[in-house]
This record gives structure tokens, sequence and C-alpha cells, in this order.
């Protein structure tokens, strides 16, 4: 596993092999906002989550604001596009190495980002999920972002995702508090949802923490080799991913591929086949990035899962 913890991954995200999104992007790139109004408008949200955020990182500030006019789906691909926006000022660096300007940049992007998301509708779950984005790099308080959770009103991955990024460690969290509300919030969701892929996230994060930020190797293989973990991964896996009863939607890409790194980081190759196996060629930028070029890290993961 060389080039572990890469913090920057190198060329342009990946489009998932997704030929909607794909398409979409080059109607848009030509002039046609159309294509990519009707992606916007589908449901469930977190499906709109995911096309928003896919399209937005393959598009600059102005292309961005020039759609803003074309209705509620410009809006939405703004709200997505912002704190990749805003994130950029930071040049992945850690927040003791941004510089004085750094920090001043960020945060006035951050209140620009902030007022763009919440020109979403209040009933629109992304408002939310996008606003825990910009609580997370405000440092918010917890109580700040669990109220913001709480405006979700059911299960959306990706506003779920970004809640547990909210308590994570390196988020002035603690891995524990991270951990128990993935397992609580995976077994609390409907069996065949996304959302058991948080515990895979939470302990991915907890190695991450260890080995590129408290430089502790030791406590990066002790998580990665912990048995009970595996077990507490594996458990959430079955009754949401790895089950009969789920229905599969293409912002799916984005869950397997955060349960197959950590399958592949803790050596789990039964369910990480199983996993590949789904997901086939399609690998998203992270986690992938966080072992070097991702192309080349999920490539590696096949090779382990016997998938070559």
């Amino acid at each position: 596993m060389g080039g572990m913890f890469q913090k920057k991954p190198p060329g342009p995200p990946p489009l998932t092999g997704d030929v909607l999104l794909q398409g979409a992007l080059a109607r848009l790139l030509k002039g046609d906002f159309t294509p990519v109004d009707r992606l916007l408008r589908l449901d469930p949200p977190d499906l709109r989550y995911f096309y928003a955020f896919k399209l937005a990182e393959k598009l600059n500030r102005q292309q961005v604001l020039s759609c803003a006019t074309a209705g509620p789906s410009g809006s939405l691909l703004r709200a997505a596009h912002g704190p990749q926006w805003a994130w950029e000022v930071r040049s992945n660096a850690q927040a003791r190495d941004l510089s004085s300007g750094q920090v001043q940049s960020f945060a006035e992007r951050l209140a620009v980002v902030g007022q763009e998301i919440e020109l979403l509708p209040e009933a629109d779950p992304n408002r939310w999920a996008l606003l825990l984005i910009v609580a997370k790099g405000k440092n918010m308080p917890l109580l700040e972002s669990e109220r913001l959770y709480s405006r979700l009103g059911g299960e959306h991955y990706f506003g779920a995702a970004n809640f547990l990024d909210c308590q994570l460690k390196k988020w002035s969290g603690s891995h524990q508090k991270a951990l128990d509300f993935a397992v609580d919030t995976a077994e609390r969701s409907a069996e065949g949802g996304p959302l058991g892929a948080l515990v895979a996230i939470a302990l991915t994060e907890q190695w991450l923490y260890a080995g590129a930020f408290a430089k502790d190797q030791q406590e990066a293989a002790r998580v990665l080799a912990d048995p009970q973990l595996a077990r507490l991964s594996l458990r959430a896996y079955e009754r949401s991913l790895g089950s009969a009863r789920l229905v599969e939607s293409p912002y799916m890409v984005e869950p397997r591929n955060h349960q197959a790194f950590w399958f592949y980081l803790s050596k789990q190759r039964d369910p990480l086949r199983a996993e590949l196996q789904k997901l086939g060629k399609r690998f998203t930028q992270w986690p992938w990035c966080y072992l070097g070029e991702p192309a080349t890290a999920f490539i590696e993961a096949r090779k382990f899962a016997g998938l070559g």
C-alpha cells in the first residue's frame, strides 16, 4: 500500500462511469442546461445531491454562477459547488498549516457559500446536508450541527455522512463519538439502505487520523487488525449494502466505494470481492486517494480480491 495517507489526489475526479452524468456534463459545457436540469430533479434527494456534486467538481466558479439563474436546479448546482470552491483556498492543508491569508479567504468564502445554500427550499434535505459542510468548516459547536442534522427529516446518506464528519476527531470531535453515531444510525436505519457504510467511514477515519495526523503507525495498524471492529463493520454492511433488500441507485457508488475501501484496508477479502463485483470499474476519488493515485489503489484492491 505505497503512498499511504496521501491527502491531495492527482488529476480530475472521475465521473464514476455514469453515462447520464457524462452526457449531461458534455451538453452543459456546450451551453445546454436541459439534461442537467432533468438530473437535478430526480428522486430521492440523495440522487440529486450526488449528481449536483459530481457536476460541480467539473466546473469552475464562473461556469456554475452562469447556471444559477436556471431555476431550482441551477441553485442546487451552485450550492453543491460552493463548499468545493471554499475548500480550494485551503489547498488540502491542515488548519494548523494555513496562512493568515488562507484563513481569512476561507472564512469569507464560507460566508458566501452559506448564503447560497440557504437559498434552497427549507423542505429540501439537501439544504441541511450542505449546511453541515459549512458548519464543519466554521468549526461550529456540535449542538449547531445536531440542529442542522435534525432538519433532514428522514434517511439521507450524504447528510448523515456530513454529520459524521462534524464528529470526527480531526474536526475537534472524538473517534468514539463518531463511531457510536455511525453504528447507531446504521442499526436504526431501514434494512437495505446505504447507511451501514457510515461504520466503514468512521473506522477508515480512525485509521487515517492515526497514520496521517498523529503519525502513530502502530495505532493505525491496530485499527485495521482489530477483529471486533471488523465484525462491527461487517454486521452493518450485511443489513445495508450487503442486503438483498437494497434498491440500487446511481449514488450508491459513493457508499459502496467507502465500504470496499475499508474491506480492503482491513483485509476482509470475501465482502471486498462482493462489493467490487457490484462496482465493476466505477471508483471514486475519495477514499482511494488516501493510498495514492485513486485508480492505482482501486486496481490493487481488485487484484487482492482476486478480480484482476
